[in-house]
């Protein structure tokens, strides 16, 4: 049995359930590494994850493998094991069809590559214990947190949730196997720095957007915007201008650093980036901007093994890749109107979560205000807002999906409605895009 930290939402009060009361300080118990699960959910789950273990993190078309990650959610949920059994059988069926590569499949040194590091994983963590794996791991590979869309840390959040030592050093397998670094640049040539999160994710949109939407002149114009905003005008999909942006060095640069004295990891900070990233999904509800939101989740997980040092720059990765993303669909206005409890229902199809390449995707919500609006700019009209859900509807929703992504986020809105409170509203809204339309 795994030393727990008990994480029973009672949202409004003890014997809530998932319903939440309308009380401004609503809050939940909250894990903040790992979590008590009810059998015979968890015993369920490590059935599926051992199951799992058989195959290579990454399938054959690229995709990475949930099987788990979701059954670790679902049995935190409060799923019965005939519903994460089911859902477990379902993704495998899927995932035989997208290419599962068992354990050793391949050509040459790189068959073995993650078999040999699960083996090395298992040994440290029998000799020096889980934590120092962890964090072993974590802080020397802070500058790759983005790497395959953010799954290295993502499954090995989970992992450490759920306190299995073969799936933890396959975890660590995964992450270490798949890592990529950040391409290196000169930060000195970039844009200048912002004190806080909101206030560069304001820069960006008033500057590189401006600039990469009007022909004239802008105070952007060293040659590291002039590469992003080339880059943000270049043809192809959202997906693909992501992938470029991050991986341009030239790019990276034009993204303003964050002050060198900003404490990213006071909570008031984190709170604000948790705010950004909830917003930019809510704005454009895709398979990326989720990421960047589960993304977070498991940094914060995962927030007690990391140095101080490694915790910054996994913050400050997560943070590029969060902006390369939002230059890449077009700066979109952030509403972070916290704690608006207003409901109101939605007129557009549920989004779609698979991997999209449609840069026009939206399901914007409406605010009053933005904290990204320039004074004076016009906004557009949004439609709109998503029908606000309570947590018990959304967690019988996905109940009832075989959807990976969607039972993930649900998940990870617990986690953050629990620890940030005041984002309990906007956290809610952005996972009831989950149900719009049904």
């Amino acid at each position: 049995a795994t030393t727990t930290t008990t994480r029973r939402c009672t949202i409004g009060g003890a014997g809530a359930g998932w319903r939440r009361r309308r009380a401004p300080a609503a809050r939940c118990a909250l894990a903040t590494s790992t979590a008590s699960f009810k059998e015979p959910g968890r015993a369920q789950a490590v059935a599926e994850v051992t199951r799992a273990l058989t195959f290579k993190a990454t399938l054959a078309n690229g995709f990475s493998l949930h099987t788990p990650m979701v059954s670790v959610a679902l049995a935190r949920l409060g799923a019965s094991a005939d519903v994460i059994e089911q859902q477990a059988r379902y993704a495998m069926e899927k995932n035989a069809r997208y290419g599962l590569l068992e354990l050793g499949e391949g050509e040459g040194a790189a068959a073995d590559e993650e078999a040999r590091s699960r083996r090395e994983w298992a040994q440290v963590i029998a000799k020096e214990g889980r934590q120092a794996a962890v964090s072993r791991c974590v802080s020397s590979l802070a500058n790759g947190v983005h790497s395959r869309l953010h799954h290295g840390v993502i499954r090995l959040a989970y992992a450490v949730d759920l306190g299995l030592d073969l799936e933890l050093a396959a975890a660590l397998a995964a992450y270490t196997c798949n890592y990529k670094p950040l391409p290196e640049f000169d930060r000195a040539a970039g844009a200048p720095e912002a004190a806080s999160f909101a206030e560069a994710f304001r820069w960006m949109r008033e500057e590189l957007h401006t600039s990469s939407s009007s022909s004239s002149s802008s105070s952007a114009s060293s040659a590291s915007s002039a590469a992003a905003t080339a880059a943000m005008a270049a043809k192809g999909g959202f997906g693909q201008k992501y992938s470029r942006l991050l991986g341009d060095g030239a790019v990276l640069a034009s993204i303003p650093q964050l002050q060198g004295d900003l404490d990213l990891a006071e909570e008031a900070t984190l709170q604000t980036f948790v705010a950004l990233v909830v917003a930019l999904y809510s704005a454009k509800p895709n398979i990326l901007t989720l990421h960047m939101v589960t993304g977070l989740h498991s940094l914060l997980v995962l927030q007690p093994y990391y140095t101080a040092a490694s915790f910054r720059q996994a913050l400050q990765v997560h943070y590029l890749s969060t902006a390369a993303l939002y230059l890449s669909i077009k700066t979109p206005d952030l509403d972070l109107d916290v704690g608006r409890e207003g409901e109101g229902e939605g007129d557009e199809p549920s989004p779609d979560f698979r991997y999209l390449e449609d840069p026009e995707y939206s399901l914007n919500t409406p605010s009053s205000s933005s904290l990204l609006d320039a004074p004076g700019t016009r906004r557009r009209k949004k439609k709109r807002e998503v029908a606000l859900r309570e947590w018990d509807d959304l967690v019988h929703y996905v109940m009832g999906t075989m959807k990976d992504h969607d039972i993930k986020f649900v998940d990870t809105g617990l986690y953050l409605a629990a620890r940030f409170p005041e984002l309990e509203v906007e956290t809610r809204r952005a996972v009831s895009n989950l149900m719009r339309g049904k």
